[in-house]
């Protein structure tokens, strides 16, 4: 489970824990103070664009330090998994003292749990100034239960304060600390601008992974408003905004966009569907507040795209022929008895008969039938960790334990695998068929097509089969 739990999961902790207040006329930023109800609404970019909504929602003591509790909600699930959690932060140093998520894997709820200590050395982090350089390492300790793994990671970085800069994003331009995150071999991790205006940062950029967060709108004064809302959607989908202030649903706030406006109901929502591809600007208004905006952009059905009802992210490739998937999204309404919602971790076995030679040994050096490794490996470079993958369930499936719709005899669900490569539209489960038959032609890759299957493997095979690389 834990592989497919805890794979490219972005942790924005240290974002989300170094906090500032200018003072000495802009010089220096001293460590804020946050109030309950304050809130923040970030948009996060990289293959697919989150909301993040951060809350204070309570003060409380956590082992004998004081500390602000912050619920943490995405839209989509982030990394096709988490829906929200809660966050400790220590008031005295700002620092993250545990995370908590709930989530469900392959069906079965868990509870994830991080805690975290810090050192610092070279300087304290406390005022930041520019000029400011110092190194912390931190380590976490994760817990998931029921217990099904435990384990402690460290990792250590040097920062450097290198200037104030004014930045703009979609809730405004502010005047900035930047600062920058080093790892231990030099590679800038991070980069993060600081404002006083808002408490927190307003813009991040992850170095590793190309993920960009901005503010998009927040509300830590009385009568300010802030919106949340999917901020990427398709044409026709219906998307539902809610607008607060400092964390209270506001009843009868103007929602505009594009010239057409509703007025929010009593807890704070209204629903929208677009019915053109553009880029929105989703604003809110209300008399006597200070008004927010939301930047939406909607895009089309993908063009030649096959049938599928699941939009997920690859948390994991098992072997060649069964990965784990975190789900974003489902596209079409399924079954209720198959028990697939979004925010969930499922494994996900191939579909249309194929089968792949068996790993044995999942450790590397990996090990198995003659076979498994180098399909393995074909696999893991046709999509990769964090590749959105597109699924059709195989309606003719049925779980041989449950009963449930779209299950193999494991309770994995049975699907065809599609991604876009290069800006084509790809059948993995074809690819894999294809490879197979040229590499290994003395395995049996077709040993489970007597299965009900929704595909023609055969099709998979034609010359002018359009889903498989040129």
């Amino acid at each position: 489970m834990e592989r497919g739990i805890l794979v490219y999961v972005l942790i924005v902790t240290i974002a989300a824990a170094i906090t500032l207040v200018l003072s000495d006329g802009g010089t220096k930023a001293e460590l804020p103070t946050y109030n309950i109800g304050d809130e923040w609404v970030y948009r996060s970019t990289n293959d697919i664009t989150y909301t993040f909504h951060y809350k204070v929602t309570a003060e409380e003591t956590l082992d004998d330090e004081d500390s602000y509790v912050i619920e943490t909600s995405y839209d989509p699930p982030f990394s096709g998994i988490k829906s929200g959690e809660t966050t400790w932060v220590k008031k005295g140093t700002g620092d993250t003292m545990k995370e908590q998520m709930l989530g469900k894997y392959t069906g079965f709820l868990f509870t994830r749990t991080h805690t975290y200590s810090y050192q610092y050395s070279g300087a304290e982090k406390w005022p930041i100034e520019v000029g400011k350089e110092y190194s912390v390492t931190r380590t976490q300790t994760y817990t998931i239960t029921p217990p099904y793994q435990t384990g402690t990671e460290t990792k250590t970085s040097t920062v450097k304060v290198e200037k104030m800069e004014d930045v703009t994003v979609p809730a405004g331009t502010f005047t900035c600390f930047k600062e920058v995150h080093y790892d231990e071999d030099g590679n800038v991790w991070f980069t993060l601008w600081h404002s006083d205006d808002v408490k927190r940062y307003v813009k991040t950029i992850n170095n590793e992974t190309g993920e960009t967060t901005e503010l998009v709108s927040y509300s830590i004064r009385e009568e300010s408003l802030a919106i949340s809302g999917p901020t990427g959607l398709e044409v026709g989908e219906e998307a539902m905004f809610t607008v607060t202030s400092r964390s209270s649903p506001v009843e009868n706030a103007f929602v505009e966009v594009d010239g057409d406006t509703k007025k929010s109901g009593a807890d704070g929502t209204v629903t929208l569907v677009f019915d053109q591809p553009d880029n929105f600007t989703v604003t809110t208004t209300k008399e006597g507040y200070e008004g927010a905006s939301i930047p939406v952009t909607v895009t089309a059905h993908p063009e030649g795209a096959p049938h599928y009802e699941i939009v997920a992210s690859v948390n994991w490739i098992n072997d060649a022929d069964t990965i784990e998937v975190g789900i974003y999204k489902l596209v079409e309404e399924l079954d209720p008895r198959g028990e697939v919602s979004e925010g969930t971790t499922e494994r996900i076995r191939f579909g249309g008969g194929v089968d792949a030679p068996e790993l044995t040994d999942y450790t590397p050096p990996r090990s198995g039938q003659p076979g498994s490794v180098e399909a393995t490996e074909f696999i893991e470079t046709l999509i990769p960790l964090r590749t959105t993958v597109y699924l059709d369930l195989n309606d003719l499936s049925i779980g041989g334990q449950t009963g449930r719709p779209y299950r193999g005899v494991y309770e994995r669900l049975i699907a065809i695998i599609y991604t876009v490569i290069d800006g084509q539209w790809v059948n993995i489960n074809a690819e894999l068929l294809r490879w197979g038959l040229e590499e290994y032609p003395d395995f049996g890759w077709l040993k489970y097509r007597y299965f009900p299957s929704e595909s023609d493997p055969d099709e998979w095979l034609e010359e002018n089969y359009p889903y498989v690389l040129n």
